[in-house]
């Protein structure tokens, strides 16, 4: 083998460890996007639960209250 073909194939070897360098970091930045947007999902779901307990909460302190004063 040639001086030539072995720099070719070197270069060549060195191309496709490029392509697989560029197409791993690829695939993690889109494994990082679906893992952003699960938390997201997560963080809105809690937020909105959180909400509705403290809305439950401050309607039965209401009634309850309004019960103690003898107007419900």
């Amino acid at each position: 083998m040639s001086d030539d073909e072995e720099r070719q194939l070197r270069m060549d070897q060195m191309a496709l460890n490029i392509e697989k360098m560029r197409f791993d970091m690829t695939m993690a930045q889109q494994k990082l996007d679906r893992e952003t947007r699960r938390w997201m999902r997560q963080f809105a779901l809690q937020l909105a639960a959180t909400i509705a307990a403290s809305v439950a909460a401050g309607a039965t302190a209401l009634g309850l209250i309004l019960h103690w004063m003898g107007k419900l």
